[in-house]
């Protein structure tokens, strides 16, 4: 299996777009560790429509003004760049409690706006 059709799997059956088939003809995926003030890891680029930032776990948790900062960079990021849809993927090693405290984080930042959307995951399901 490709990376192009792990990735298209990823963001069909894990985080659960139901975009077009057409949308999935271009994926492009960016190292963010130079060009972010927070610390992404990866973004996907869906079709120009889906906007996919991941984060792990560690300093989501560790730090409570994080999220904001990783929010905020993700809604500019996303009204720059047209797209239609955030979504935010922490991928957690398995801490108790870890959800709670995230999506806690989350929610305050994010209710205002539904386009965006906090994924929280398992490490292991991130498909690289």
């Amino acid at each position: 299996m490709t990376l192009h059709d792990r990735l298209t799997s990823f963001v069909r059956v894990t985080l659960g777009c139901g975009c077009p088939d057409e949308v999935f003809s271009e994926i492009v995926v960016r190292s963010m560790a130079a060009d972010n003030p927070a610390p992404v890891r990866l973004a996907i680029e869906v079709g120009g429509r889906l906007l996919v930032h991941v984060i792990e776990e560690g300093p989501a948790l560790t730090d409570p003004g994080l999220m904001p900062t990783v929010v905020e960079d993700g809604l500019r990021r996303r009204d720059q760049g047209g797209f239609n849809r955030f979504r935010l993927v922490v991928a957690v090693a398995g801490s108790d409690g870890a959800g709670d405290v995230l999506e806690s984080r989350f929610d305050a930042v994010s209710a205002c706006d539904d386009r965006i959307h906090l994924h929280i995951l398992p490490a292991s399901s991130i498909p690289w």
